[in-house]
C-alpha cells in the first residue's frame, strides 16, 4: 500500500499537519451551525488557511459568519494552504475515526486534501472554484466609538435571557430581532446596556449596569444569536464587541463571531412596561409550571387559555376545553398584596415560557386594577426582587 506522501507525484507544494481529533471535532460541530445546507454548494463548505502552527476554519450561512482557530503542528515545508471542503461529509469521515491524532495533507497542486489514519487514505477534492468564490467574513474594526467589552458569561446570560421571547415571524422582521440599546433613564450616572426582544405577546428585558454609550441600536437576528450560544456558553474571558452601522462582530477566546444587524427600526417597547402596579403575587414558579402542565391538556386548542381567580391566599387555576367541554381546576398558595377574586387569563404558551427561563425559583407577578393591561413577572433571587431582568406578559380578553 501506498504511503499518504506517495500517492501524490510529488512533495513540493504539500502541507502537512496533525490535530487532535476531539479538538477539531469540537469546532466543527459548532461551525456547521452557520453552513448553508441547501442549494448552495459554495456555503456547504469550510474555508480552511493553514498558516505556521494555526488552523483558521470559516463557516457561513451568508447571514452571519464564525471563525475558528486552532492549534495544529504543522509538519510540512509549505507553510501555508488554503482550501474549502464540504463540511458534512468530513464531519461524517471524522466521527468514524478512532485514533485520536489525525495527519492531514493538502496538495496544492492538485487541489486535495488527504485523511490519514490507521490503514486508511481519504482523499477529499477541493474545487479550485469554490475556495476563490468563498465569501470573505467581514469584520467590524475596533474603533473606541463603537467598541466596548463585556465579560463573556455576562453576554451569554443577557442574549440566552431574551432570544426565546423574539418572534419568528417573516412578516415582522424588527420582532425577530434582539435590540441592544442604553435604558432610558434620565441620571446620566447610571447608564444600564439593554437587551430586549418580544413578539408582541411577550417581552424579556435584561439589564447590564456598565457605563457603555452605544453610537446606535443594534438589532442582531435572535436565531443567528440562538445558535451563537452554543459557542460562547463555555467561554471564560473577556469578548470584545465591535459595531457598525450593517455588522457586529463578536471576538473572544479563539472565536470571531460576525452577523447581520437588521437596519430598521426596533418597537418602542419601553411605551409598554407599565409603571407603579398597584398588586403583587409572590408565587413558587415551580408549583405553577407542574400545575400548568397537569391542565394544559384541557384547554381549547385555538385559545390555550388558563384563567387564574385570587382566592385569599391561594391562586385558583381553571381550564376548559370548548371542544371537548372537559375541564380542570387546581390552586398554588400565595402571598402579596393583591384584591380577592381578581381574574386574568393569560395563553398557557408564552406563561411557561417566561416561568421556564426564569432563574429562580419565585417570581413576583405585579398587575393592576385593570386586568386587560400588561402583567410584569420579575425573579426573586435570595428573598429579593432582581431588577436585571424583567419579563412582560399580555394577558387574553377577560370579558
Amino acid at each position: 500500500m501506498k504511503t499518504i506522501d506517495q500517492t501524490f507525484d510529488e512533495t513540493i507544494g504539500l502541507v502537512k499537519f496533525q490535530i487532535e481529533k476531539k479538538i477539531l471535532l469540537n469546532e466543527l460541530n459548532h461551525l456547521k451551525h452557520f453552513t448553508h445546507l441547501q442549494n448552495d454548494l459554495i456555503t456547504q463548505n469550510l474555508f480552511f488557511t493553514v498558516s505556521n502552527n494555526k488552523l483558521q476554519i470559516i463557516a457561513t450561512n451568508l447571514d452571519s459568519w464564525l471563525t475558528s482557530i486552532i492549534p495544529i503542528k504543522n509538519l510540512s515545508i509549505e507553510k501555508t494552504a488554503i482550501f474549502t471542503i464540504d463540511a458534512k461529509t468530513l464531519i461524517k469521515i471524522i466521527k468514524t475515526i478512532k485514533s485520536n491524532e489525525l495527519i492531514f495533507n493538502y496538495s496544492i497542486n492538485d487541489f486535495k486534501l488527504q485523511l490519514a489514519f490507521e490503514e486508511t487514505i481519504i482523499t477529499m477534492n477541493c474545487h479550485e472554484e469554490q475556495t476563490a468564490s468563498f465569501p470573505q467574513q467581514p469584520i467590524a474594526k475596533q474603533n473606541d466609538n463603537c467598541s466596548f467589552y463585556l465579560y463573556s458569561q455576562e453576554l451569554f446570560q443577557a442574549l440566552k435571557t431574551t432570544s426565546f421571547a423574539a418572534s419568528n415571524d417573516d412578516l415582522r422582521p424588527a420582532l425577530n430581532n434582539i435590540n441592544i440599546n442604553n435604558s432610558n433613564n434620565d441620571n446620566d450616572n447610571d447608564i444600564k446596556l439593554t437587551f430586549a426582544a418580544t413578539n408582541a405577546h411577550k417581552l424579556v428585558v435584561y439589564e447590564i449596569n456598565n457605563p457603555i454609550s452605544l453610537k446606535h441600536p443594534l438589532n442582531v437576528n435572535a436565531t443567528e444569536i440562538t445558535k451563537f450560544l452554543n459557542v460562547l456558553k463555555k467561554a471564560n474571558k473577556l469578548c470584545m464587541i465591535n459595531y457598525n452601522t450593517e455588522i457586529i462582530t463578536f471576538a473572544f477566546n479563539n472565536k470571531i463571531f460576525t452577523t447581520s444587524l437588521f437596519p430598521g427600526q426596533f418597537p418602542n417597547y419601553q411605551a409598554v412596561i407599565p409603571k407603579n402596579q398597584s398588586y403583587k403575587i409572590r408565587i413558587d414558579k415551580n408549583l405553577l409550571i407542574n400545575i400548568i402542565e397537569r391542565l394544559k391538556p384541557l384547554t381549547t386548542k385555538k385559545t390555550n387559555s388558563v384563567k387564574f381567580i385570587t382566592d385569599n391566599g391561594r391562586l385558583n387555576v381553571f381550564t376548559f376545553d370548548e371542544e371537548t367541554n372537559n375541564s380542570g381546576c387546581d390552586f398554588i398558595p400565595i402571598s402579596g398584596n393583591f384584591p380577592n377574586a381578581y381574574s386574568f387569563i393569560f395563553n398557557y404558551h408564552y406563561l411557561l415560557e417566561i416561568l421556564k427561563n426564569c432563574p429562580s425559583n419565585f417570581v413576583m407577578i405585579y398587575f393592576s386594577e385593570d386586568n386587560n393591561k400588561p402583567f410584569i413577572i420579575k425573579p426573586i433571587i435570595n428573598n429579593e426582587v432582581t431588577n436585571k431582568i424583567t419579563y412582560l406578559l399580555m394577558p387574553m380578553d377577560n370579558n
